[in-house]
């Protein structure tokens, strides 16, 4: 366990960095994203799986419906006491970054060739980046 702001790690020590569902969980995006790259060695990769929201027309709106009305449903009938995350999901989707701003966040971080690949209709991505071989 560590802090994803202050890893405990040296410059360049992993061939790859990865997070998955908890970038939205950053207390300082920034911050966490350049902790991930600093740790990473020069041409090496960092992965970023997170929640999307859907961006068509009809599975978007299917999409929002679902994780605002159907989600806070089916958690407060199966999961009694415990549907505070089931709350706070929706709230932290819909409140996050889209995928074009998340990887322009990681690009800032010295991250290049920027891959965004949707996942599962566009409920999830993959973000994944190169830090750059000068960079080490």
């Amino acid at each position: 366990q560590a802090d994803a702001l202050m890893l405990p790690f040296r410059d360049g020590q992993f061939d790859v960095a990865a997070v998955a569902f908890g970038v939205r969980n950053f207390s300082s995006l920034p911050l966490g994203l350049a902790e991930m790259g600093r740790v990473v060695r020069g041409g090496g990769g960092t992965v970023v799986l997170e929640f999307s929201r859907p961006s068509g027309p009809v599975f978007g709106r299917i999409h929002d419906f679902y994780i605002r009305r159907v989600l806070p449903l089916v958690a407060r009938v199966f999961f009694r006491g415990r549907i505070d995350a089931y709350k706070y999901l929706p709230r932290s989707i819909m409140g996050f970054l889209d995928e074009r701003e998340l990887a322009e966040e990681m690009g800032k971080c010295g991250l290049t060739d920027m891959d965004v690949q949707r996942l599962t209709l566009g409920t999830v991505c993959a973000y994944i980046g190169t830090k750059g071989e000068e960079e080490q």
